[in-house]
Formats: structure tokens, sequence, C-alpha cells
């Protein structure tokens, strides 16, 4: 009788540890994503100078907007079950904090100035999976992320344009609905940290706030 049940412990142990090393492996590889969703995008200007004039501002835009991101990642079974990887991502839709204006301590002195533009929005980070069971994958992104800011005024002026960049955090999770085919959904919000900037043309410096925060499903596939 021990036998027996020292043989079932066995066998037992040894399933499951393959079933352990399958959930994994089954999420590792080459994959391409694209997913939609909802952008809430963030601007304001603050500490600004201009002509030698301290106290201008622009007020706290906000907006939210249709999203969209297309993504190429690659993850490797580091354990039975969790994954290490990382992805390439872009946005190919604008999005816009909304209008702003000119304030001189706290006074409006610029009314609707303009708005913000967001293009070329990318994202590059590193993901660290965890599988749940075979078909359901946990995951975290941490990256390098920016984009492209146009500052279109409404009087005339040229448009400002700045490279911006930032750091980039995100949650979600993949359900595998094959072996190749899955869908996912994700939470990103990214911090622009590239704050302070500086005109030649309006003898102007500052520093500016900008931040996204999107929520994407989509489907992929795995080779």
């Amino acid at each position: 009788m021990r036998n027996y049940l020292a043989t079932a412990v066995v066998c037992l142990f040894v399933s499951s540890q393959a079933f352990a090393d399958g959930d994994a492996k089954s999420f590792e590889g080459l994959n391409i994503q694209a997913g939609i969703g909802a952008q809430r995008s963030e601007y304001q200007n603050i500490d600004m100078i201009v002509n030698g004039v301290a106290g201008y501002s622009t007020n706290d835009t906000k907006s939210t907007e249709f999203a969209a991101s297309l993504g190429l990642g690659y993850q490797k079974a580091i354990s039975d079950k969790f994954l290490l990887g990382g992805i390439a991502e872009y946005n190919p839709k604008d999005s816009t904090s909304g209008h702003f204006d000119y304030r001189l301590n706290g006074v409006v002195t610029a009314p609707n100035d303009g708005h913000s533009k967001f293009r070329n929005q990318y994202n590059l980070a590193v993901v660290l999976g965890y599988a749940i069971d075979p078909t359901t994958l946990a995951y975290a992104k941490l990256g390098y992320a920016g984009y492209n800011l146009d500052l279109i005024h409404t009087n005339g002026d040229p448009t400002d344009s700045y490279t911006i960049h930032g750091i980039s955090y995100g949650l979600g999770a993949k359900k595998l609905i094959n072996e190749h085919i899955y869908g996912y959904a994700e939470f990103n919000y990214i911090d622009y940290s590239d704050k302070h900037w500086s005109s030649v043309v309006y003898g102007a410096t500052g520093n500016r706030t900008s931040s996204t925060y999107n929520g994407l499903v989509g489907i992929g596939y795995k080779f």
C-alpha cells in the first residue's frame, strides 16, 4: 500500500510539474498585437517667464479621446511561471488635451489661444509576466515613452513643436484563445518628465507637465 501511495505521489508531482512547466512556455515567442480603447491626455504650462516678466501660465487642459495601439513584442520563459520580454508600441491616433488660455498671475490674457496635439506616440517597455495557468497571463510593463507635442495657436502664430520623453507604467492580462491567438486588456500611465523648455523666438522659458492614461482591449498573434 505504501508503494502505491508513493508511486501516486510521485506521479502527481511529475504531472503537476509538467503542467507548471507548460504554463509559461505557452506564452513564449514573438508576438504582434493591435488594440483600441480610450486615452486621457493632460497638459499645462507653469512657471513661465516671457520677455523677463514672470507669472505666466496656462490652464490645466484635459481631454479623453479614442486611442489605438500597434505592438511588436517577444517573451521568454525564465521559470515555470514567469516570463521576461519586451515590446515596442506605437499609437497611430493623434490626440489632444484640449484648448488652453494664457494667464498672468491667474488673470486670462489670451483666451482660447490654441490647442495641443500629441503626435507619434510610442513606448518601448520591458515586460514581466506571470502565467496564472496555461492560457492566462498577468503582466506588468515599465518603459521609455515619447511623443511630438504641437502647440497650435489660434491667433496665427507659428506652431510650437517639441519632442517629449517620459516613463511608462502598465498592467494587463492576456488570454489564449488557441495556440496562437490571444485577447488582451491593459491599463497604461505615462508621466512625461521632460518638463523644462525655452523659446528664443518668444523670449520665454517655463516648465510643462503632461501625461496620458489609457485603457485598451485588443487581439494578438503569437508565432
